[in-house]
């Protein structure tokens, strides 16, 4: 099952994210991070995802710490809060 996130700023949505179990090797999750570029302004906004970021994880690793270090990778930095979508 895969587990989805949204990364909020005070501006609004800097990323998704994804962990998923990895069916290879039980051992790791797969994370993966699309940070978002947003053009315009008000009801002309146009969201972009940019350049999607995935990497294998031991299975024990928080999924919040996983998302932080591939948003760090990215160059996403500054003040945000990452919640788990259902």
């Amino acid at each position: 099952m895969v587990s989805k996130y949204r990364v909020l700023s005070n501006d609004g949505l800097l990323a998704l994210a994804f962990v998923s179990p990895n069916t290879v090797s039980e051992k790791h999750i797969i994370v993966s991070v699309l940070p978002i570029e947003r053009t315009g302004k008000g009801w002309d906004s146009t969201f972009e995802g940019k350049n999607l970021i995935s990497d294998l994880f031991p299975r024990n690793t928080a999924h919040d710490a996983a998302i932080r270090e591939l948003l760090g990778r990215a160059g996403v930095g500054g003040s945000y809060v990452i919640s788990e979508v259902s």
